[in-house]
């Protein structure tokens, strides 16, 4: 055998060494997303179906080549419900200058996170319909606002022939919200049939509703209307169940998860109705864009052996959005140049909607985008019960 000298030997490792790791060295590191989730805490039943729809929404992207053949990857922080723990993880996270950060899941959480965005950037994208940021500013919101919702909550009821209300709110930010955006439904000439019979509010750590419902049983309204979620959405329908008040609820999109609705079943109204995301209502919709993008969804979630509930789609299209707008603009982006594209953004087909940002709204979508279902105890699901925008089928 013919003699290799020691140099020889060396340079010959060394090429062999890196054709070796020549595949590992090629393959490009992620696009890293930070994400701020309720997962534990008062609203984890919705904050862990958002997170199971990003991370399903991981997987679709990355099929698709992720990011110009770059994979995403979503990281998620739990805030606990918190908004000074949220607040606590939002700080540590900007300290890595993120063009974008996804989340929080609720109204208080993100209220307390947005000062921090607002101004400057990074692009917030939070999950829930209860908080509405400013317009033009960095900071989005998933769904329908507010603002859409509870005239539609109306809508629906009026169209059902329900014209006495009896409203229970929470003290917290959701519920004052909820609050304000009523008494701009009831301000409208649509629903001047309508009227408020009797108004109660109660702290989401009560223990007990008793005497708010015993007060508004008084005033026989034909249905109940209350922005109150978890625990608290809890101590509402037992008391009514308790008081014999077997009227039908109207009640927040925040509750739209099977497992909490089949551990409260021995006491939830036979009428249950929520505001749902228009993907329910995909068999109603014609062939297009919008059609096309909840086939997608459905299918993946198929592919994952998971059953999506309505309120998946609140994590599902900030992560569709926020991915489609890095595939155009690259992910060298910067907040400003993120938060200026969203602004354009139109005719944007997502499962919750077609987006459109251009009037400032930082919800982007319309009446539309609003539907209701009902829950089913039976077979604990969900089916959809009106048209776009709101009116009984």
């Amino acid at each position: 055998m013919k003699n290799v000298t020691l140099p020889k030997m060396l340079a010959l490792a060394c090429v062999v060494g890196a054709i070796a790791v020549a595949p590992a060295s090629s393959a490009p590191n992620p696009y890293t997303i930070d994400v701020i989730i309720n997962e534990t805490g008062a609203n984890a039943f919705t904050g862990q179906t958002e997170e199971q729809a990003v991370k399903i929404f991981e997987t679709v992207a990355n099929k698709q080549g992720g990011i110009n053949g770059q994979p995403v990857h979503f990281a998620f922080y739990d805030d606990q419900t918190d908004p000074k723990t949220a607040v606590e993880v939002a700080n540590q996270l900007l300290a890595k200058h993120p063009a974008v950060i996804l989340g929080s899941g609720q109204t208080a959480t993100c209220a307390a996170i947005a000062p921090l965005l607002q101004s400057a950037g990074p692009v917030g994208y939070c999950f829930t319909s209860g908080y509405t940021p400013k317009p033009d500013g960095y900071v989005f919101s998933s769904s329908a606002s507010l603002h859409i919702i509870v005239p539609a909550d109306f809508r629906f009821a009026q169209g059902k022939g329900w014209h006495r209300v009896g409203n229970i709110s929470v003290t917290n930010a959701s519920g004052q919200n909820a609050d304000i955006e009523t008494k701009y439904a009831l301000s409208l000439p649509e629903f001047r049939s309508m009227k408020i019979v009797a108004s109660e509010t109660f702290n989401p750590s009560d223990m007990s509703v008793a005497a708010q419902v015993a007060r508004v049983k008084e005033a026989n309204p034909d249905v109940i209307m209350t922005p109150a979620s978890g625990p608290a959405f809890a101590t509402l329908m037992h008391a009514l169940n308790d008081a014999g008040m077997h009227v039908p609820v109207i009640a927040s999109s925040a509750n739209l998860h099977p497992e909490q609705l089949k551990a409260y079943a021995s006491f939830l109204p036979a009428d249950l109705y929520m505001n749902g995301l228009i993907y329910y209502a995909r068999d109603i919709l014609k062939p297009g864009p919008l059609r096309s993008a909840m086939d997608q969804f459905f299918a993946a979630y198929k592919a994952a052996g998971v059953v999506p509930t309505p309120d998946s789609g609140q994590g599902w299209d900030p992560a569709l959005i926020v991915v489609s707008a890095l595939r155009h603009l690259g992910t060298n982006a910067t907040a400003a140049q993120l938060r200026d594209y969203i602004l354009r953004l139109h005719g944007f087909a997502g499962v919750n909607g077609v987006y459109d940002f251009r009037d400032g709204d930082p919800h982007g979508l319309g009446s539309e985008a609003v539907i209701f279902v009902q829950w089913h105890a039976a077979t604990n699901d969900f089916t959809n019960v009106t048209k776009l925008g709101g009116l009984p089928l």
